[in-house]
């Protein structure tokens, strides 16, 4: 058991309630991962926690995804693989042993949402990597909205920034890795 050291009263307080992060680019780091088996069995996952380092205004926000590192399905395994290519290219490494050897170092990363799944809201997702030092790089930021009175196109997928809870633009695949 610990003290606080004085009462915290739950009234007094608001509860954060953060939501998925606007369609953007941003800074991010790797914090934590880690390799379990697929839910068949059959396969590994790399699972990361991504960091949010940059806008400020989202710093310390979380990113998840899960990479196929092992799958019997090939393309599965292919895609994973590449994800995990761009993600190595985009914090400077040529190949990897173990997955710490990617945790806090800096990228930038344009970030959607996948679709909902079944009984689950929809989450954040890593669409592109890049590599600050070598890349075109992104400005950090979120995509903006057209001008007043302009519509969008059909496909273009990038959200307003004006408001977090927003509802948010479908977002456009986009292949992994460099353009």
């Amino acid at each position: 058991m610990a003290s606080l050291g004085t009462r915290h009263n739950t009234a007094e307080h608001e509860a954060p309630s953060f939501g998925t992060l606007p369609l953007g680019n941003y800074m991010l780091e790797v914090t934590a991962s880690d390799v379990v088996d697929t839910k068949a069995g059959t396969g590994k996952i790399l699972k990361l926690t991504y960091d949010v380092l940059e806008p400020e205004q989202f710093k310390g926000r979380k990113v998840f995804g899960n990479m196929n590192i092992v799958n019997p399905n090939p393309t599965a395994e292919q895609i994973g693989k590449g994800e995990l290519t761009a993600l190595c290219e985009a914090v400077g490494l040529d190949g990897i042993d173990d997955s710490e050897e990617l945790h806090f170092k800096s990228f930038a990363a344009k970030v959607g949402l996948e679709k909902a799944q079944e009984g689950y809201e929809p989450r954040n997702k890593i669409l592109r990597f890049y590599n600050p030092a070598v890349d075109d790089e992104p400005v950090i930021g979120l995509l903006d909205a057209p001008p007043a009175g302009k519509a969008r196109p059909a496909n273009d997928n990038r959200a307003a920034p004006a408001n977090d809870n927003a509802a948010p633009a479908a977002v456009k695949k986009t292949p992994w890795g460099k353009k």
